[in-house]
């Protein structure tokens, strides 16, 4: 039995869900994003490891720190957690994150989630096989992505990354410009995008690519959000952040 069920969440209807986010600490772009989508259904919380650089030696090194960032958010009594960091997420695995959870849901009594697990979850809601991955990432992660997906039984039909060595610079790429890498990377093969990293304004390309493709557009952010929403009972509706997730 998960530890949220049965707990009185029915309650929580006529007030904000309290979100624990434990990110990177060079990652700008996610409280900012996830109140002006969802700010009226919750309340962030925030905290923070610090990566020291891209490769995925750093990854790991940064993983070090959560389970003080966990116990942080735990003293905060927040309703939810979620980790929020794609890369480390497919360095790890599926099968670990869930069990890390796991650990930390027994040790906390708080329910919580990662950016690849949710990841994985909406695209296996959405029933999607076939994915185009793209990133801002050096090839050697994306190629840790991509081995991620394909353990998990996806086909990765193409995949592609901006190169961007700087985090930091990351977050510093237009929606345009995401855009435009998007479009010139799509295969029409795919049965959906996905669109890597919490550092990187792609939720704000979603709208556009998915009226030229058709197919549905996966984010970081936008899986991230809708897996800790469903699991605290609540929907969203919010069609121009992915209209297959929150129509």
């Amino acid at each position: 039995m998960c530890f949220w069920e049965g707990s009185g969440l029915k309650s929580m209807v006529t007030r904000k869900v309290k979100v624990g986010l434990i990110m990177p600490a060079l990652q700008v772009v996610t409280e900012p994003l996830y109140y002006e989508i969802a700010g009226k259904e919750c309340e962030f919380f925030t905290t923070r490891l610090y990566l020291g650089g891209t490769n995925v030696e750093d990854y790991i090194e940064m993983e070090k720190m959560l389970p003080r960032a966990v116990q942080e958010l735990a003293s905060a009594q927040v309703d939810i957690m979620a980790y929020c960091c794609t890369a480390s997420g497919a360095i790890l695995g599926y099968e670990e994150e869930q069990h890390n959870c796991r650990l930390f849901e027994e040790k906390t009594k708080i329910p919580m989630t990662t950016t690849m697990v949710a990841v994985v979850d909406a695209l296996k809601f959405l029933k999607v096989k076939r994915i185009v991955l793209l990133s801002p990432y050096i090839q050697v992660v994306n190629k840790v992505e991509v081995d991620f997906f394909e353990k998990n039984g996806f086909e990765i039909v193409k995949d592609a990354g901006q190169g961007i060595v700087d985090g930091s610079a990351i977050s510093r790429v237009t929606p345009a410009e995401i855009t435009q890498f998007a479009l010139e990377n799509w295969d029409e093969t795919a049965d959906a995008m996905f669109l890597s990293c919490m550092n990187w304004h792609a939720i704000r390309s979603v709208a556009e690519i998915e009226q030229e493709i058709g197919k549905p557009v996966i984010t970081s952010h936008s899986a991230t959000l809708w897996k800790v929403l469903n699991m605290m009972g609540k929907n969203l509706r919010s069609p121009q952040n992915g209209k297959w997730l929150f129509a």
